[in-house]
């Protein structure tokens, strides 16, 4: 046995070692992984700053030649994130005194000479307009500095590849003395355990066959012990059963006992609850017998009633403790309940003692006895003081808050009804504006198209007011004609191109019903198209397709409208057709929305007994359905 304890030993020796060598080489290993993730990022950075100032040197020259603002998105995000790329690399190389040094000397000042650059050319297309702009970008200066920090940029990367190339034969180096030891130790350790095993498989035969000769004396000694147990045992069953039998009919009595003890205990406490809740409730219980007279009363009623229970129990009806209107109210209904049985939120007025009264809510039960005679009731009163307060409260926050909506809605009706005649006005100015082209220079011209555009969106803004106005007040009448669809759908085609030619955006016309009338309200219809088309254009990006079509079955005519924009969310889905709701999709070219177009539709086709559908995913356009019954 010392022997297999020296092997043992020894393998366990073995297993340690291998252990810390173990250790020392994945901390090394860990270490070295570090260098190299470190080398990875540094080189990662390198080109991502690289990459962020050509992107703004990209839009900043896309803003500059094209005059197109959204360039200035991709130049605004890049050189918002360029001091954060900046303070990046130079965290990463601080560690290092040669990189650090070529990263202040020549990346940090071409970085600020490159921003400089990019910042002048928009200073200069403000000042001095986009021909002296182009001018200067065209100047090598860029061009030069840009090559300048792509060159230091390309020494930072050369000399993180070269560490990368020593750090990785290191790690390899590591790799293959961590597999040697490996391989070593678990070759030696399963030597020294194979030959511990051999020892082990020769100790135990031996302790086997002296196993075997221990057994068999043992078996023949049990033998033995087992005929004197018998013996005794039968001598010792006689008295065991007596003393049982005994103990049994002791246990019974005494468990008999305590159950008598405990529901006496539980009896009475659960009837000091039952007490407590009846007299402490937060509404009076009373009941009556069949004249009416107060059986029983709880102490919540007294003390309602200033009552104490000797003056009101078996000496007062009920009838003496409410107002005789309410009492002739009981007389009426008590000959009834007691032939129904239950009687359910009988409003009565009570007179206290002191002569004051208060308004209550009764529920009753009515009980009988075996023949079906009425015994007496179980009444629950609840005090209705605070809860008429609040009611004349209401009525009277609700009659303000009536006056105050129909002044509302007078005054949007006289504001947004003075506002159009002069919008008119202002609308004819400008078209006889236009008409005199020639003599406007293109700022005036590019000023006149703005003011049409807000004046047109004000306009809108207007109708969708009065639109409301109408609904709220119930004057949304439908005054039915027969309309002609295709001159009314060329019309809102010929109303919408503009607008839509403004944004670069193909409006399509799909007239499936040509010399078609439908009897409906030309001005609802009108209205509902309005709002869809124009919604379909705010929201859609320049050079896509806004779709109108229309379709009719047996049953109804069906109008889309089909855009291309980022459409609708399900959250936003939820709130589509309310008033004022503003999406989280926005207008692509800054247009205005009052959030009321869609309200609007919903209504009018309410009232015109359609359906309006929405169907869309986001990012793959919209397209709203409205069918109208033929």
């Amino acid at each position: 046995m010392r022997r297999v304890a020296n092997y043992l030993v020894a393998s366990i020796l073995l297993t340690l070692l291998s252990g810390a060598i173990k250790y020392y080489n994945v901390a090394e290993k860990k270490e070295t992984t570090q260098l190299l993730n470190h080398a990875h990022e540094v080189i990662h950075e390198s080109y991502s700053l690289l990459t962020t100032l050509l992107d703004a040197e990209t839009g900043q020259r896309g803003f500059v030649l094209t005059g197109d603002s959204s360039y200035l998105l991709p130049y605004e995000t890049a050189i918002a994130i360029v001091d954060a790329k900046v303070n990046t690399l130079s965290s990463l190389t601080d560690d290092n005194p040669v990189m650090s040094d070529l990263f202040h000397r020549d990346i940090v000042p071409l970085v600020q000479q490159k921003r400089q650059e990019l910042r002048k050319s928009l200073t200069l297309l403000q000042t001095q307009g986009q021909a002296a702009t182009v001018a200067f970008i065209k100047n090598d200066s860029g061009k030069i500095s840009m090559d300048h920090l792509r060159s230091a940029l390309d020494r930072i990367r050369d000399y993180e590849d070269t560490q990368l190339n020593l750090r990785n034969n290191r790690l390899r180096t590591i790799y293959f003395i961590n597999d040697t030891i490996h391989y070593a130790s678990f070759f030696l350790i399963s030597l020294v355990s194979g030959y511990a095993l051999y020892v082990l498989l020769l100790q135990n035969r031996r302790n086997r066959e002296l196993l075997t000769g221990l057994h068999e004396a043992n078996r023949t000694l049990e033998q033995k012990v087992h005929d004197r147990t018998l013996e005794l045992e039968k001598k010792n069953h006689l008295t065991e059963k007596l003393n049982k039998d005994i103990q049994e009919n002791f246990e019974e009595l005494e468990s008999f006992y305590d159950a008598l003890q405990t529901s006496s205990a539980f009896a009475e406490d659960t009837l000091r609850e039952i007490r407590d809740l009846y007299d402490n409730a937060p509404c009076g219980y009373h009941s009556l017998a069949a004249d009416g007279t107060l059986q029983r009363m709880n102490a919540t009623e007294l003390n309602w009633l200033g009552y104490t229970r000797e003056e009101v129990v078996g000496k007062l009806k009920f009838k003496n403790l409410i107002t005789p209107t309410s009492a002739r109210l009981f007389d009426k209904k008590f000959q009834t309940f007691k032939q129904q049985g239950e009687i359910r939120n009988l409003e009565f007025e009570m007179q206290r003692k002191d002569g004051t009264c208060f308004p209550v809510l009764i529920n009753a039960t009515a009980i009988y006895n075996a023949q079906g005679e009425y015994i007496s009731s179980r009444s629950a009163v609840i005090d209705l003081t605070e809860r008429k307060k609040l009611e004349l409260q209401l009525l009277d926050a609700n009659a303000v808050l009536i006056r105050l909506n129909e002044e509302k809605n007078h005054f949007l009706g006289i504001a947004t009804h003075d506002l159009k005649s002069p919008l008119n006005g202002v609308l004819g100015l400008i078209n006889l504006i236009k008409m005199q082209a020639h003599n406007l220079t293109a700022d005036q011209l590019q000023y006149l198209r703005m003011m049409e555009d807000s004046s047109i969106n004000m306009q809108m803004l207007i109708k969708n007011l009065l639109d409301i106005n109408r609904i709220e007040q119930g004057l949304n009448t439908v005054n039915k004609e027969y309309v002609a669809i295709s001159a009314l759908l060329k019309k809102q085609y010929q109303v919408f191109r503009e607008s839509a030619q403004k944004k670069n955006i193909s409006l399509i016309l799909q007239d499936h019903v040509p010399d078609f009338h439908f009897h409906t309200d030309p001005e609802m219809l009108s209205r509902i198209l309005e709002n869809l088309i124009s919604n379909a254009i705010k929201f859609s990006p320049s050079y896509r397709e806004v779709a109108i079509s229309v379709i009719r079955t047996e049953t109804y005519i069906r109008f889309e409208v089909l855009d291309q924009g980022p459409g609708i969310s399900k959250q936003d889905r939820e709130k589509l057709f309310g008033k004022f709701q503003r999406l989280s999709a926005r207008p692509t070219a800054g247009e205005s929305s009052s959030g009321l177009g869609l309200s609007i539709v919903k209504e009018l086709v309410n009232a015109l007994n359609g359906n309006i559908v929405v169907e869309s995913d986001e990012n793959r356009g919209s397209k709203f359905i409205v069918e109208l019954p033929l």
